[in-house]
């Protein structure tokens, strides 16, 4: 593991603005319902319907855990690293993903597909294709 230096920008200042913040103890994902509600930041490719299914199992996260600087990264080369980028993904700005991308160290694969912030469920097939060609999955015809 790589031993990093320097802290990344507090969350507040990189998040989306859909994030609510309780203090420094939580962060909710719906700061602006009217806007930006989950069929729009994380489902924005699935239907109404498994859209709201899916938002109504949304739970806070961790102030902290979002906001922490890592003190190690364990993707430094080692051993391969895959992020998967959906370009319809309204979930994580480019700023935020940056954080984790540009860590000093951070030695990533990175992968582009058509899909939102949940690919496994608006394009599962693009998805697991990713994975298995990450993992060296031959394509079976």
């Amino acid at each position: 593991m790589t031993e990093l230096s320097g802290a990344r920008p507090d969350i507040r200042q990189i998040s989306p603005s859909w994030f609510r913040f309780e203090g420094t103890s939580r962060v909710f994902w719906d700061n602006d319902l009217v806007k930006l509600p989950p069929s729009v930041t994380l489902f924005n490719l699935l239907p109404k319907k498994q859209s709201d299914f899916w938002a109504s199992k949304l739970e806070p996260s961790s102030f902290t855990a979002l906001n922490a600087t890592a003190k190690y990264i364990p993707y430094d080369g080692k051993f391969r690293s895959l992020y998967v980028v959906g370009n319809k993904d309204f979930a994580v700005p480019p700023a935020f993903a940056k954080t984790y991308l540009d860590q000093t160290g951070a030695k990533f694969e990175i992968v582009n597909i058509e899909s939102d912030h949940m690919p496994m469920l608006s394009k599962p097939d693009a998805f697991v294709d990713v994975i298995r060609n990450f993992a060296g999955e031959k394509k079976q015809d």
